[in-house]
């Protein structure tokens, strides 16, 4: 039996709309993010917007209702305009996720 790793429709369209965001937002602010050690507010304002902090959790509490693995294909996306907001975003995760599965 041969694995399909095949993205599919919705997995593309959140790889093709953050790629963007971070292309035309993120990657422009990347070398004064590194050099503050500092997100600008309205950045993270825009990340919120796009549902980014809730990818893989339940609508019913303010998430997207996707998966795990959608959850990294945005983060690795953001990381490759700025590593430091691609990893702010996976921190973010490691604490939300121990809520949502424990709180």
């Amino acid at each position: 039996m041969q694995m399909d790793f095949t993205l599919t429709k919705e997995q593309l369209l959140i790889k093709k709309t953050v790629k963007s965001f971070a292309e035309a937002r993120v990657a422009p602010l990347a070398e004064q993010i590194d050099k503050e050690c500092h997100i600008p507010g309205e950045l993270l304002d825009e990340l919120r917007q796009m549902k980014l902090f809730g990818i893989p959790y339940d609508k019913k509490y303010g998430g997207s209702g996707g998966s795990y693995f959608e959850m990294v294909l945005a983060i690795e996306e953001l990381s490759k305009a700025s590593a430091g907001v691609g990893f702010f975003l996976a921190v973010h995760y490691l604490c939300a996720t121990a809520i949502n599965l424990f709180g």
